[in-house]
């Protein structure tokens, strides 16, 4: 059986997530963990078909931590790319559990000083998926990834694509 924990990437975010982990050269620990766990649970969909409920780099998102008051930070791969907004780097822990993630889900992961968080995403504000039709677009509901109303992949499924017809 098949245990969901898919997190949704574009090509371009799940290359530049790669190659933070290949700058780990090898290495083991936290973030190389996070970034291998990320990548192993990824489901790549082309940028145009991410629907605008799914955080992905340049995403401006509304969340919380362990029930906290909401923060809103843009996720980037550099400080330069928030162009003066309130940034969350995305090979932190909270970008990482962020990245890929639906709005409404949650994602525990490990902070910097070993205490274990839980993020959830309250929002995705703007970005690059928030203009989008909602017709040909990939998101995840009830567990599900999913195309308009065709199941991609689901908490019980071995597949990766659409039923056959």
């Amino acid at each position: 059986m098949f245990h969901y924990d898919a997190c949704i990437l574009t090509p371009r975010d799940h290359a530049i997530l790669q190659e933070m982990l290949n700058r780990e050269d090898g290495h083991s620990g936290p973030r190389a963990d996070a970034l291998r766990n990320k990548l192993r649970r990824s489901v790549i969909v082309e940028a145009g078909h991410i629907g605008p409920a799914i955080a992905t780099l340049g995403s401006l998102v509304r969340f919380r931590i362990d029930g906290s008051a909401p923060e809103e930070r843009v996720i980037v791969t550099d400080l330069d790319e928030a162009d003066g907004r309130p940034a969350l780097l995305a090979w932190t822990g909270r970008g990482l559990a962020l990245l890929g993630l639906a709005v409404g889900r949650s994602r525990q992961h490990v902070s910097c000083d070993g205490s274990t968080e839980t993020v959830t995403l309250e929002a995705v504000l703007d970005g690059p998926g928030v203009r989008r039709p909602a017709a040909d677009t990939v998101s995840e509901m009830d567990g599900r990834v999913q195309r308009g109303g065709t199941v991609l992949l689901g908490p019980d499924s071995d597949d990766w694509g659409p039923p056959a017809a």
